[in-house]
């Protein structure tokens, strides 16, 4: 019937031994599906733990770089200050180095109200002055004493 090909019949097998064949190739099939779906199982909590634990990593990255970030803009401050600062310092040594005369770094304090300067608890009540003969400095924000002579 088929050209050249010769037909091969199965041979037939008792109840008993078909059953025997049958259950265990379901068992097998069984078993291989179970062992396979916690592979897959397992790799794909796995892969749920390395994305979280990549994304507490970027959190931490990002909050790291935002620290740097703020701390580089404070220092570049500070820097610009300083550099102001000695640019000043520069300018009256040169200033001193030429002879000039230069203009007192030291101010005089602000002016302070009648209630600021009375001590009713000091001084008796009386009304005094505590910065009379005393210089401001600008840059520190301090009371500067004049020299004991």
């Amino acid at each position: 019937i088929a050209s050249g090909y010769r037909i091969v019949g199965v041979k037939p097998l008792p109840h008993d031994a078909a059953v025997t064949e049958g259950i265990t190739i379901i068992s097998e099939c069984i078993m291989y599906t179970v062992a396979g779906s916690l592979i897959i199982y397992e790799y794909s909590r796995n892969e749920a733990k390395n994305a979280l634990k990549a994304k507490v990593a970027a959190e931490k990255e990002a909050i790291f770089r935002a620290d740097l970030d703020r701390k580089f803009s404070e220092l570049q401050s500070m820097h610009s200050k300083l550099s102001e600062r000695l640019d000043v310092i520069e300018s009256r040594l040169q200033k001193i180095q030429t002879n000039q005369s230069i203009e007192p770094i030291v101010k005089p304090p602000p002016a302070m109200s009648w209630l600021s300067r009375w001590h009713p608890f000091s001084s008796g009540g009386k009304m005094e002055s505590h910065h009379h003969n005393k210089a401001f400095n600008v840059e520190t924000e301090r009371v500067i004493e004049p020299p004991k002579s």
